[in-house]
């Protein structure tokens, strides 16, 4: 195993979403099984699986076989001290929308989209035929998938909160970014549909630059689990340029409360790899770790 961060830590990132014996609990913490390690080789499952059996981004990147220690679902936020909300929050008033009205503004501000009508567990799913802003939003399969894939569908809600993201990746030069998944199939016998199920959430693990340059949440993040993430007193434990410049992104984001949550590798192991980004109906409070 080479590489700057233990590929362990990769692996924990994908825990939840290859175990069968997760996938029916996706939305309550369950007891963590006993850590027995087993082994999983790569490439990640088919894209006709289960949605939580998402493949990770640059998958390619990583060894062949990988070390895998069996977690219990980790897109589960511990809503522990949320920040009350206040004002007209990007993040509240989309989520307030009606599908027609989320349509509709989505239509106005010329985000280039077409329908997933029918989409189980979606209450206005749509998928991406463009860039936002210039930018190009997909996941590990390439742009080539955007049509096909399930993981490519987002909630309406979901995706103007990305637009709004798209103005801070602007800004820093950003041209592309590669996620893990929007939307994951729910288990046939869900009922409670949120985050990955409803597709309102985003798990994003590369930006790419205009001038071709990487900011990997994985490689440049340099966080610890416990530490603060954003405002007075949060910074990286190696001041990387890479470091700053990421975290700047995430924290711009979150000062604007475009999602109720943001969880970083700050969270947990799980999260080592990628940023969750999710706007949350029917809560008046934000959450960053």
């Amino acid at each position: 195993m080479t590489g700057r961060v233990p590929w362990v830590l990769f692996a924990l990132a994908t825990a939840g979403c290859m175990q069968p014996r997760v996938k029916a609990q996706h939305h309550a913490v369950q007891p963590a099984p006993a850590p027995t390690p087993v082994v999983v080789v790569a490439p990640a499952p088919a894209p006709s699986q289960s949605c939580a059996e998402a493949p990770a981004v640059e998958a390619a990147s990583f060894p062949a076989t990988i070390l895998l220690t069996p977690t219990p679902p980790y897109d589960v936020p511990q809503i522990v001290n949320p920040t009350p909300a206040t004002g007209a929050a990007p993040a509240l008033t989309y989520a307030a929308y009606t599908g027609a009205q989320c349509l509709a503004e989505l239509k106005k501000r010329g985000v280039p989209f077409t329908s997933a009508a029918g989409t189980t567990g979606v209450d206005a799913p749509v998928r991406l035929t463009g860039p936002i802003r210039g930018i190009e939003f997909h996941g590990p399969e390439g742009k080539s998938k955007q049509a096909t894939s399930p993981w490519e569908i987002a909630d309406c809600r979901l995706m103007l909160a990305l637009d709004d993201f798209a103005k801070i990746l602007a800004k820093h030069d950003v041209v592309e970014v590669l996620h893990m998944s929007m939307y994951r199939p729910p288990p046939k016998n869900a009922k409670d549909f949120k985050r990955h199920d409803a597709a309102l959430a985003i798990d994003l693990g590369t930006m790419v630059k205009k001038d071709g340059g990487k900011l990997r949440v994985l490689e440049d993040w340099h966080g610890g689990i416990g530490q603060k993430t954003c405002g007075t007193g949060a910074a990286p434990t190696k001041s990387t340029k890479e470091a700053l410049e990421i975290r700047q992104i995430l924290c711009e984001a979150a000062d604007a409360q475009l999602f109720n949550v943001v969880l970083t590798p700050n969270y947990n192991k799980p999260h080592a790899n990628h940023f969750h980004l999710e706007v949350t109906r029917g809560v008046k409070w934000f959450l960053v770790h």
